[in-house]
């Protein structure tokens, strides 16, 4: 029984909020409507966005991968990582290196979008991070 209400809980929640996501934009276009405001012309005004999705999945999943190769390593030569049972040493260096990857996927990205500017002369583009 209470599967059941999880399953219905969680289905109700995932239909009220693309209910209220559909109708708010509805909203929003029909006021603009009313002010005499073209509702496509202003995504057309905004500037393009650059995103580096697939630097920032790669850089993640390189600083993952790496952080399993240096465990194994520090287990192989000695190195205790495990607390009790628990394979603690293994998490952290995962999490050491999947962060360290991030972090420098965030100064590639800030030294191109540099660089952009430099090129476009565009002061303010905007970059999703």
């Amino acid at each position: 029984m209470s599967e059941v209400l999880v399953i219905a809980i969680i289905f109700g929640t995932l239909f009220g909020v693309t209910y209220m996501a559909f109708t708010t934009r509805h909203k929003e276009r029909m006021a603009l409507i009313e002010q005499g405001i073209n509702p496509l012309g202003i995504k057309q005004k905004a500037q393009p966005q650059i995103t580096y999705w697939s630097l920032k999945v790669g850089c993640f999943l390189i600083g993952i991968s790496s952080g399993m190769l240096v465990s194994m390593f520090l287990d192989f030569i000695g190195f205790n990582m495990f607390v009790g049972e628990a394979p603690l040493g293994y998490f952290a260096m995962i999490m050491l290196n999947g962060g360290a990857s991030l972090i420098a996927y965030y100064r590639i990205v800030a030294k191109r979008q540099k660089e952009a500017e430099k090129l476009m002369g565009m002061d303010d583009l905007d970059l999703d991070l």
